[in-house]
């Protein structure tokens, strides 16, 4: 009689060795759970105590959002503040803290900016980072990066587009302000920032905070046909010059003229006798007059 054949052992899932334990998967996805987690127990922790004077004005979930635009000849400047409250401060912290260059060339490429259509890359410059203290023993986060975009070719009169979409479906205060340095702009938006940079909050405007997103200003630039040419100023020297030349010439014409005396002085010397060295100083004489005369009344 034939024996029963053993069942054979269940296969082991794909990428695990026969025998060995199971390994434990720690997938990123845990850690984001956690760390949301962590920051919900927070903010019901930061909801429940009682309000502190310096708990940010915004609420405490807001990340704010502040673009400053100058626009020169040759290039657009953009100062970008983002401002996080505690909770989003407390999850993002570790990964901007440990690079905020890398952080700043991340929110450069929401940033939009386009002239007549083109878009401009933005190419970062500064970053800076503090942590402003906030309510519950918690930080706030400020990171502030200043970026470049070259103009290049350009129309006379174009049109410079710009565009904020970081952190899109976050609540908080978005602020757009433009000014030129150089150039005439032709927009709606502000030149000068009402919360200076978020730093101070309007109490009037907390309950209702600017949601400006976008904007558009039209940029006049100056053009080469309307700078001023210079004239070459006249040579002083040589018309002084030319001045005193004419003025002794007329002297010494005049003093050949008869008139004025000449004549008699003259006579004088021939009936004396005169010799030629004392008719020579006399000439001179009678020159040098004239001359300081003419010079007299030109001046």
């Amino acid at each position: 009689m034939a024996r029963p054949r053993p069942e054979p052992a269940l296969r082991p899932p794909l990428g695990r060795r026969p025998g060995a334990s199971p390994r434990r998967s720690r997938p990123r996805t845990e850690r984001a759970v956690r760390r949301w987690r962590s920051a919900l127990l927070l903010g019901i922790a930061l909801t429940l105590a009682p309000a502190a004077a310096d708990a940010h004005p915004l609420g405490n979930f807001t990340i704010n959002h502040y673009l400053g635009i100058v626009v020169r000849p040759d290039v657009v400047l953009l100062d970008y503040v983002v401002d996080m409250a505690e909770i989003p401060a407390f999850q993002e912290r570790p990964a901007i803290e440990a690079d905020p260059a890398r952080a700043c060339r991340d929110l450069a490429d929401g940033i939009r900016v386009r002239l007549d259509g083109r878009r401009l890359i933005a190419t970062p410059t500064t970053d800076r980072l503090a942590f402003p203290p906030g309510q519950g023993g918690l930080d706030t986060l400020r990171l502030e990066c200043g970026y470049r975009a070259e103009l290049g070719t350009r129309a006379s009169s174009p049109v410079l587009d710009v565009e904020d979409l970081n952190h899109a479906d976050r609540i908080g205060w978005r602020e757009i302000v433009a000014r030129g340095e150089g150039t005439a702009l032709g927009t709606t938006l502000p030149s000068e920032s009402v919360t200076a940079r978020l730093t101070v909050y309007p109490q009037s405007l907390v309950a209702s905070p600017l949601d400006v997103r976008s904007g558009a200003a039209r940029v006049m630039l100056p053009t080469r046909d309307a700078l001023p040419i210079a004239i070459p100023a006249p040579d002083d020297a040589v018309g002084v010059l030319a001045a005193l030349l004419l003025a002794l010439g007329l002297g010494a014409f005049h003093a050949l003229t008869p008139g004025h005396g000449k004549t008699v002085l003259a006579a004088y010397l021939v009936g004396t006798r005169g010799t030629r060295r004392q008719a020579l100083f006399l000439a001179l004489s009678v020159a040098l007059s004239h001359t300081a005369g003419v010079l007299g009344l030109a001046v």
